[in-house]
């Protein structure tokens, strides 16, 4: 049975009820839906709006108000107050998805952060209709709104996790393969940024400073996330450390051994210790509103600074930030550490290695030329050696070694055995086999426990080879790379001889051989260490057939200028060897000796011309 709107009756136990009463059941109802709904918004946390487009005025419910953070006395129900709570960022995207919306009479929906009176921020999720008049006009927007900080803040703290997990590679990477430990600690500043700081610089703690001193220290790198704000960083950086007060938070960062936090502004803070000028007018343009200082601390003292800040708007550095930061500044610190004990090796190694490489003879019409370049790595340095100098009978002797090992104990041995081949080459006139094999005998009888590569070459001349102007040479190998000779006209020759013998140490009573060859003048002879042509990309013949090439292309030059210009073509910027060289021009003996070429210098007991 049906009547009315063809619902169906409705039965009491008393009978049918009456159309009032169905009346006031269905608004019963209504309010039941509408209290439902409401304390389901108010649950979820929903606040809606109301923005009537015709007067502008813009009205909030109380939930929405809180969640922006007024009162009811504060907001001024504008669309002003409304844009004054959004994010910088997020301000013209948000303006935009409006007008879209009121330009289409359509729907509205955006995702944006508020900034709250007390400096924190809020991401809301906002939804909204547009009502048009029967013209078409918009007329009201219709919406509601809720905070998602929660869902948001999970998705960022785990992206943020992400984040520093990746830079904690990355900055481990980087302080392991780039070999100037100055050079990759600088560079932090922009790795650093912006997963931890929109703005960073890094500083050095020299040697010399005295604990707590500003003096000593050097802001190696600053980077900005924000590239127009770069410059400006530039000029700061450049001019801070001058204009910094005794008292400043940098001054107590150096001996700290945790995070220094700048309380409130940062800004404000750090310029309240800083003389007036251009530094202090610099930072407030840069308006860094949180900031941290972390000490790079290896060993037991502070060996660099990373300052690191966020911008105008940004968020407190989280513990999980403070953390992370402190990883990279104990790696980065020790990293420092690390990289000045080696380079207190190496100008160690390296001042043993240079007091035991003494300066050449300079005999009648021969010019001789020595070089030793060091390794880029105090743990290369050691074993390398030359040696020139002149027998009593007026021969002139070139030697070219190598000690195995690459340390100061491998400097210490090179010493020895270069000591005990120059002293039994120059007390006789043994040719070069015989000295190499007496050299051998002497250092098992000492029991100097190294093996070593050598070659010794003898320059020599009899009365007639003086007549014709042509030298004799004269070279005997123990395992060492064999000498080359630049001709005039470009040619290269290689002396490879009959091969060459065992290494000394090996064997004391080994058989030595040698071998000679007839040089004209202005002939180069160049013996070096296996520095300059052993490469990890390149096998050993292709060494030695690069310095072919690059001799042929030297040709023609000062001795000097050629020897330097071999060293800058041959090796790379970081030698992950050290080299050692001697050359010798023979310069005609018709004419004066040249300037080039240096005054006549050999020892009194020694005769003007040598003797075979």
């Amino acid at each position: 049975m049906t009547h009315g709107r063809g619902d169906h009756d409705r039965w009491t136990p008393g009978g049918p009820m009456s159309a009032e009463a169905e009346l006031a059941l269905d608004a019963e109802d209504g309010d039941a839906q509408r209290t439902l709904l409401e304390l389901a918004v108010t649950a979820a946390g929903i606040g809606t709006f109301d923005w009537d487009l015709i007067t502008g005025t813009l009205g909030w419910d109380e939930r929405l108000v809180e969640i922006f953070g007024y009162d009811p006395d504060s907001f001024d129900q504008t669309i002003e107050g409304f844009n004054v709570r959004l994010h910088p960022e997020d301000l013209t995207a948000v303006t935009q998805l409006l007008q879209e919306a009121i330009d289409g009479c359509g729907d509205y929906e955006a995702e944006y952060r508020i900034v709250l009176p007390d400096r924190g921020m809020r991401w809301i999720q906002a939804r909204g209709r547009v009502l048009c008049d029967e013209a078409g006009d918009a007329v009201r927007l219709l919406g509601a709104a809720w905070d998602i900080t929660a869902r948001r803040s999970a998705q960022e703290d785990a992206d943020a996790a992400a984040r520093r997990a990746e830079l904690l590679t990355r900055v481990a990477t980087e302080l392991t393969e780039q070999l100037d430990a100055e050079q990759a600690v600088a560079h932090l500043a922009r790795l650093v940024v912006p997963t931890l700081a929109d703005w960073c610089i890094v500083t050095l703690v020299e040697d010399h400073a005295r604990a707590g001193s500003l003096r000593g220290l050097r802001d190696v790198a600053s980077w900005h996330a924000d590239e127009a704000m770069r410059p400006l960083l530039q000029r700061y950086t450049a001019g801070r450390l001058a204009a910094m007060m005794p008292d400043a938070y940098l001054h107590r960062a150096l001996t700290a051994t945790g995070p220094v936090l700048i309380p409130g502004d940062a800004a404000q803070s750090v310029r309240a210790l800083m003389h007036p000028g251009e530094a202090a007018d610099l930072l407030a343009q840069l308006a860094p509103r949180h900031g941290v200082l972390l000490p790079l601390r290896a060993r037991g003292r502070t060996v660099g600074l990373l300052s690191m800040y966020s911008g105008p708007h940004g968020r407190p550095f989280s513990a999980e930030d403070l953390a992370t930061a402190q990883e990279i500044a104990a790696r980065a610190g020790l990293t420092l550490d690390n990289g000045r004990l080696f380079g207190q090796q190496r100008d160690l190694a390296e001042t043993l290695q240079r007091s035991l490489l003494t300066a050449p003879p300079e005999p009648d019409h021969l010019q001789v030329v020595v070089r030793y370049t060091p390794a880029a790595r105090a743990t290369q340095i050691g074993g390398d050696w030359y040696d020139a100098f002149l027998q009593p009978g007026g021969a002139t002797v070139l030697v070219i070694g190598d000690v195995a090992g690459h340390d100061i104990a491998a400097a210490a041995q090179m010493g020895q055995v270069r000591t005990i081949v120059r002293t039994l080459g120059a007390q006789t006139n043994r040719r070069p086999a015989a000295l190499l094999r007496q050299a051998d005998q002497v250092i098992q009888t000492l029991q100097v426990d190294t093996l070593a590569t050598a070659l010794v070459a003898r320059l020599e001349q009899t009365p007639a080879e003086l007549r014709r102007g042509v030298t004799r040479l004269r070279w005997s190998n123990a395992g060492h790379p064999p000498p080359m000779v630049l001709h005039p006209d470009g040619r290269v020759a290689v002396l490879t001889g009959q091969g060459h013998d065992l290494l000394l140490g090996v064997q004391p009573d080994t058989p030595r051989r040698e071998a000679q060859i007839t040089l004209e003048r202005e002939v180069i002879v160049l013996l070096y260490t296996d520095g300059l042509i052993e490469r990890r990309d390149q096998s050993l013949d292709e060494g030695l057939q690069r310095l072919q090439h690059t001799l042929t292309e030297l040709a023609g030059r000062e001795l000097d200028d050629l020897c330097d210009d071999l060293l800058a073509s041959m090796l790379p910027d970081r030698p992950q060897d050290d080299v050692a060289l001697v050359a010798v021009r023979l310069h005609p003996q018709d004419s004066p000796r040249p300037a080039e070429a240096g005054p006549t210098r050999i020892p009194p007991n020694v005769p003007a011309h040598p003797a075979s």
